[in-house]
């Protein structure tokens, strides 16, 4: 029996040779993208469901939720810039099993993130992407840059990308349907147990941030002197960001 160190499964090994290898590539709380190896060196997402129901003290030495938003904070800020978009759709804490019935004791969660900005034709996102890549292997991420796969489809994958100190993953996909056409960059870390006392948190980089939702505690996070709502005024403690800085500290 062997677990995998990044999905929580239990799987029985098989002395069956077999065509493909897959690995779980969650990106939703209720729907995974699975990537296949075809043997070439590139990974091809393909849509799945799947639930986790596995739940463990992570190893010493695994990525940990911390580990996941450091990188996720310290990270995506430069991406969302330079693919010119003010907020990440979503930068938050998710169970693996879903939202439905989360139970912190049983349950494992991670942080997942999704931004999106524009991109008329695949050669439009792709040269948006190309920068993204070079960010992203700079800063330790191994980037598969495979051919687009799913040719004719609603997405084509542009690349993927794993990061090794948080376990982090990330996809850029471009997405061509009726009602949009977009550059999409979304994510997800490894599945970890967390404590009862933790509550689902969304990072100040989540458009969401600070917005009514039953599942995050909303009021705490416009507590926050990172809550800033788009022309709203500073609350206590939140710097006047409408003022011109004042005159620079000489150097030392």
């Amino acid at each position: 029996m062997t677990r995998h160190p990044l999905h929580g499964r239990t799987v029985t090994a098989r002395p069956v040779v077999v065509a493909a290898a897959t690995v779980a590539f969650c990106l939703t709380a209720a729907a995974c993208t699975t990537t296949t190896n075809d043997g070439s060196g590139s990974a091809e997402p393909v849509s799945s469901r799947e639930k986790n129901t596995m739940h463990s003290q992570p190893a010493a030495g695994s990525p940990t939720l911390d580990d996941q938003r450091r990188v996720l904070e310290e990270q995506m800020p430069e991406v969302r810039d330079r693919m010119g978009v003010e907020k990440l759709r979503k930068a938050r804490v998710e169970p693996c099993s879903g939202l439905t019935q989360f139970d912190p004791d049983t349950d494992e969660v991670r942080w997942i993130f999704d931004m999106a900005s524009e991109a008329e034709t695949l050669d439009a996102a792709k040269s948006t992407a190309e920068p993204l890549e070079a960010i992203l292997r700079d800063r330790g991420w191994h980037i598969d840059v495979g051919p687009g796969r799913h040719p004719g489809g609603p997405s084509t994958t542009i690349f993927t990308g794993t990061h090794e100190g948080s376990g982090l993953r990330i996809i850029a996909e471009h997405t061509d349907t009726p009602t949009e056409k977009l550059l999409v960059v979304r994510g997800d870390g490894p599945c970890t147990a967390t404590r009862s006392d933790e509550a689902l948190v969304r990072s100040p980089l989540d458009g969401g941030f600070g917005e009514p939702d039953g599942t995050y505690d909303w009021e705490a996070e416009r507590r926050s002197p990172a809550y800033a709502p788009q022309g709203a005024e500073p609350g206590p403690g939140k710097p006047d960001t409408t003022q011109p800085p004042g005159p620079a500290s000489p150097s030392r």
